[in-house]
Parts: C-alpha cells; sequence; structure tokens
C-alpha cells in the first residue's frame, strides 16, 4: 500500500528529527532542562508530532537512551553473566563500561 510506506517515511523523518533534538539539546543543557517544547521548535514540528512517537518525556528520553546504548547495555549484561565468581563478574562489567566509554565518550 503505497500510502503507509509515505506514511512511515513521514512518521520515521519526524521521529529522526525529534531524538535529533533531544540529543542535542540534552547535550547542551543537561536533562532537566530540555523540555519537549524545546526540542519540537528545534525539530521544527508540533506536538502532535511528538505525540505519534512518544508517551512523554520520560518515556522519550527512555526510548532514546535504550537506542544510543542498547549495544553497551549488552555487552554489559553479558560481562556479568560471564562469570561465577562476584569479584570477577564485577570486574569484568566495569572493564565493559570503560571500554564503551573509551570508544564513545559521548554517551557518558
Amino acid at each position: 500500500m503505497p500510502g503507509a510506506e509515505a506514511s512511515d517515511r513521514v512518521g520515521g523523518s519526524e521521529r529522526a528529527r525529534i531524538v535529533a533534538a533531544v540529543i542535542e539539546l540534552a547535550a547542551e543543557r543537561g536533562y532537566d532542562e530540555t523540555t519537549i517544547d524545546l526540542a519540537l521548535a528545534r525539530a521544527g514540528l508540533d506536538r502532535t508530532a511528538f505525540d505519534r512517537h512518544f508517551r512523554g518525556r520520560y518515556d522519550c528520553f527512555l526510548q532514546i537512551w535504550r537506542e544510543v546504548n542498547g549495544d553497551r547495555l549488552a555487552a554489559t549484561i553479558r560481562a556479568c553473566e560471564s562469570d561465577e565468581n562476584r569479584p570477577e563478574r564485577l570486574r569484568a562489567v566495569a572493564e565493559e563500561i570503560a571500554r564503551g566509554l573509551r570508544g564513545d565518550p559521548s554517551r557518558a
């Protein structure tokens, strides 16, 4: 159905614009001072567009965090499950977190 494909492209584009704006603003202002209104103004979208993709501010930040950090989280979980010995498990997790931050410090 051609209409559905066009709708998906527009929706994806809207969501990507919102995500980019939220990430930029959070980097500039921090979590507390990043509002949905500021993000929408930067993305050039309205609240209806936001509501199509997110249930609210917290949901938006959580989804973005998961998208940005999901691979690191999975690697950290694998490191945690890698050894039966608790101190060694904790060391493996700490090393995985440090490896991830060295690879992309902006994720901190």
